[in-house]
């Protein structure tokens, strides 16, 4: 169904056959309703039109909030904070610097030791100005009211790609710098039906930056960048797939932050196997992990992991399967510690033999690889697939994040031997679609809910929600969230799809206040 998104109930068995309509099928619908209480805050955005209305815990001190369009991309003028410490290092007697003395330039007047313009207030005075949504008066950063004076989960700014030919366009990798800046990863349409891999680079206040996209020129092919990580604060490496003359390959590319290409690698289609990618690590060193899906003879897809080093060439690779057309699939990769020295953990999905069901699938590797160290699988029901999408690393834990019928489940798993779980979480009504962990263990998860919603729930490091926001796109139609990215001030990004009335999917990617 060209141009038609795929909506199914459960995820793609071959992902390869899927990902020539929509790529993977990782956008699913879902049924239910979210559960849980609100502990701090409960932010819901809901965006009809080009105006996004944002209510949140009545406590908050909000003011009216600044509204977001959904063109070409929004962006939110930047609100100085004259109590920031870097203040202190203007001019005395300049805008938004200490007075000097008691006296400030021409047009300024000197309160709270602050320079500001005569008649206007700052961030932090106890009253929302222009520009602000709330303003608490204190300097509390985790409370009802960011210190930037933005709520909490706030949508800052978001953006929308339309690609030259009108066509399904939709973003499936994120990443962000420690200073904010944003890249997102998917494909545009091209001509007709054939799709390019796509990067774009976004500043922290939503300005877009450089863009590329690349593919093989076949008729018709589609090319998707699936994985995007940051490799020693320098380098963006992306991985994808593509359709090359002997099946699907997946490439891998290293550029600088400023767009420029700076190496590629091919790990090419060939002897009867083909290669998918899902997901990228990088450790310190630039070692880079890939965790995805192979076929062999056109038959069952085998779980794919692999390692390469800092210019994308392979060092090793590990196939697990279980032969007789079952299918296993690697969906996630994560990094037990940042080094990589105590390797890494891959999650997906393997078929039960006995049921035919999919099941959650774990395995840990040594950093060499060789074979998985060990493996754990789970289900909770029969006739029911589950299937991990996600997974990080916390202290001495996996958190695994799966689809569960029509649920998403959460759950820790301890890393010594893949058992027992514990605290599984269960969210009814949303369909998973990333996971990713704060410097303070604080945890975000993405998704897509029954009405079709993008969907953003973040929880403290002891597992309590904090809040939770949606965002419907400017159609009112199907909207899809899919990864997920926490950058080092706590802000989070989130890539995806919304609809528009004239031109189908556009990729979109979002950037919300911690």
């Amino acid at each position: 169904m060209p141009g038609t998104l795929l909506n199914t109930t459960g995820f793609r068995p071959v992902c390869v056959a899927a990902f020539f309509v929509f790529y993977s099928g990782c956008f699913h619908d879902s049924m239910g309703e979210s559960l849980g209480p609100v502990t701090q805050a409960t932010t819901e955005s809901t965006e009809t039109g080009e105006t996004t209305d944002t209510t949140t815990d009545p406590s908050t001190t909000a003011g009216p909030t600044d509204p977001t369009t959904s063109d070409t991309e929004t962006t939110e003028s930047p609100t100085t904070d004259p109590t920031d410490a870097t203040t202190i290092s203007c001019t005395p007697g300049e805008e938004n610097c200490m007075c000097n003395g008691s006296v400030c330039d021409d047009g300024l007047v000197c309160d709270d030791d602050l320079c500001i313009p005569e008649g206007e207030g700052f961030c932090g005075d106890g009253e929302v100005d222009p520009g602000e949504s709330c303003d608490d008066g204190n300097d509390e950063d985790d409370d009802a009211c960011h210190n930037d004076c933005r709520l909490p989960g706030e949508l800052l700014w978001d953006n929308v790609h339309n690609g030259p030919a009108n066509g399904i366009d939709a973003g499936f990798a994120v990443a962000s710098t420690s200073e904010g800046m944003v890249f997102a990863g998917g494909y545009e349409t091209v001509d007709g039906f054939a799709r390019e891999a796509l990067i774009r680079q976004y500043t922290p206040e939503g300005t877009e930056g450089w863009s590329t996209s690349f593919g093989t020129l076949l008729p018709d092919a589609n090319d998707v960048v699936t994985g995007l990580a940051i490799s020693q604060d320098t380098t963006l490496v992306a991985v994808g797939a593509q359709q090359g003359l002997n099946g699907t390959d997946t490439f891998l590319k290293g550029y600088s932050l400023e767009g420029s290409e700076v190496w590629d690698s091919l790990r090419a289609a060939g002897n009867s196997r083909t290669y998918f990618p899902e997901d990228v690590v990088v450790a310190e060193d630039g070692t880079i992990f890939v965790a995805g899906s192979s076929t062999f003879d056109n038959n069952d897809n085998d779980a794919w992991v692999a390692a390469f080093d800092p210019t994308g060439e392979l060092i090793w690779e590990h196939f697990e399967f279980l032969g007789g057309g079952f299918e296993e699939e690697a969906r996630g990769v994560a990094l037990i510690d940042p080094a990589g020295e105590q390797g890494l953990i891959a999650c997906g999905f393997q078929t039960d033999p006995d049921n035919l069901d999919l099941e959650v699938w774990l395995a840990r590797y040594p950093a060499q690889g060789t074979e998985p160290m060990w493996q754990y699988q789970y289900s909770d029901a029969d006739n029911v697939d589950d299937s991990a999408v996600d997974c990080e690393v916390v202290g001495n834990n996996a958190l695994v994040l799966a689809r569960r019928g029509d649920a998403t489940d959460l759950r820790t798993l301890e890393l010594t031997d893949g058992d027992p779980v514990i605290n599984p979480k269960v969210i009814e009504g949303v369909t998973p679609g990333g996971i990713a962990v704060s410097l303070e263990n604080s945890l975000v998860v993405s998704g897509t809910t029954a009405d079709s919603d993008i969907w953003v729930r973040r929880f403290d490091s002891g597992g309590s929600e904090v809040w939770t926001t949606t965002h419907d796109g400017p159609a009112g139609d199907a909207d899809l969230g899919h990864r997920v990215t926490v950058d080092a001030t706590g802000h989070i990004a989130v890539v995806g799809a919304v609809t528009n009335l004239t031109e189908g999917f556009n990729l979109w990617v979002g950037r919300f206040a911690p």
